[in-house]
């Protein structure tokens, strides 16, 4: 799933509401597959974030790039929040993408109550004519496949 120009921020996590790793990619199926066999990044590797949890798709690698220095800023209850708006229980996307049939982390509950900050994504500037994207699930004649959503900000 390589693009030609674009990006993906990315949610790395090792459990439910716990540790979470934020980052930028341009190919993010590689990246994840290089964090999941251990070869990705130290921290990942060292803290057990194999998990990916959030992944939003960006038409360039500066909104991309803007977007992830933007989440790293923000409070946790906000990162739970904004991911939890497309991933309520914290499924691992990559194995509900590709299967694998690993046993999910144990998970931690903890209520969530801070409000989450407007959820657009812009390009240097973040003002109208933006656009965000968000990846989804779809249905295919093979099953369950990662569909990227475009939507234009107000």
């Amino acid at each position: 799933m390589r693009m030609a120009k674009g990006g993906w921020v990315y949610i790395m996590a090792n459990c439910y509401h716990g540790g979470m790793y934020v980052v930028v990619t341009a190919d993010l199926m590689a990246r994840v597959h290089q964090h999941r066999e251990g070869n990705g990044s130290d921290h990942v590797m060292q803290t057990g974030k194999t998990m990916l949890v959030y992944a939003e798709r960006h038409e360039e690698i500066e909104a991309a790039i803007a977007r992830d220095k933007l989440v790293k800023k923000w409070r946790r209850e906000w990162k739970f929040a904004l991911i939890e708006a497309e991933n309520p229980k914290w499924d691992d996307l990559w194995e509900v993408w590709f299967g694998g049939g690993g046993e999910r982390p144990a998970r931690k509950r903890r209520r969530v109550s801070a409000s989450l900050p407007r959820h657009s994504v812009s390009g240097p500037g973040q003002g109208r004519g933006s656009t965000s994207a968000l990846l989804r699930l779809a249905d295919g004649p093979f099953g369950h496949y990662p569909m990227v959503i475009f939507h234009a900000a107000p």
